[in-house]
């Protein structure tokens, strides 16, 4: 299934921010995920032989340059982490400030499901597998 999404992330936070970290769950069933050794094959979260994961053909920064000239279009630095991703910006956030983020990913369906995704038959189920921005505390982070 290929997906695109825009995302405006604005900064709510007393913090310039650097990077973001985006949720990615479909990454619990890549081969050798972490995932992958906590649970069975066979259980309720067990990937049963399903190679899953994201795969992502874009991910960009849309920096406005100036009113009424078309955003440049900076492409982003992330690295995975499990089911986690930092995610770069182009240049810092500052507190009340928004990013644009632009990405397209595809990733396969599983045929059993977990949770909210998969398929039998005709019958689609997607639910929280799309990339979505982790929480920022300025307790914590």
């Amino acid at each position: 299934m290929k997906v695109e999404l825009t995302l405006r992330y604005t900064n709510r936070s007393p913090s310039t921010l650097r990077f973001t970290w985006l949720q990615v769950e479909q990454n619990a069933f890549r081969s050798k995920s972490l995932n992958s050794y906590i649970f069975p094959e066979a259980s309720r979260f067990g990937a049963r032989g399903f190679k899953g994961g994201y795969t992502f053909s874009r991910l960009d920064q849309l920096v406005a340059l100036a009113k009424g000239v078309a955003p440049k279009r900076s492409p982003l630095a992330r690295r995975m982490n499990e089911t986690m991703m930092k995610v770069d910006f182009a240049e810092p956030l500052a507190p009340g400030r928004t990013a644009v983020l632009d990405m397209a990913w595809t990733f396969p369906v599983p045929e059993h499901g977990a949770d909210r995704t998969g398929r039998g038959g005709a019958l689609y189920e997607i639910a929280q597998w799309f990339p979505r921005a982790a929480m920022y505390d300025d307790e914590h982070g």
